[in-house]
């Protein structure tokens, strides 16, 4: 339980149509809201990422299907979906999702 006492709070505020920037460059560039977190160091903001979303970035659970198969969310939507099943999985089944993440760990 000590990941979770060590695990910051964060505040998520709503885009609300702001243009925040763009990710990349040149003509193939996506908006930098629809991209995701390139370095995540654990399972708890990995599914921050996922519920919420990080750092002015889109909640991954609310991409659309166009967003999810651009080149460069792709490969990483991919690999990350797995652990996002799995605790889904895990809170259906009676699991909150950080006792759901400490159960993975352990």
């Amino acid at each position: 339980m000590s990941r979770i006492a060590a695990q910051p709070t964060v505040c998520s505020l709503p885009l609300g149509g702001i243009e925040v920037g763009m990710a990349g460059g040149g003509d193939e560039g996506i908006p930098y809201a629809i991209t995701l977190s390139p370095n995540l160091s654990n399972l708890f903001i990995l599914w921050q990422e996922y519920e919420h979303g990080i750092g002015g970035r889109k909640a991954a659970c609310h991409f659309t299907q166009e967003e999810r198969g651009h080149k460069k969310v792709k490969y990483t939507y991919c690999n990350r979906k797995k652990v996002w099943d799995l605790v889904d999985k895990m809170i259906r089944s009676g699991y909150t999702a950080d006792s759901a993440i400490d159960k993975i760990y352990t």
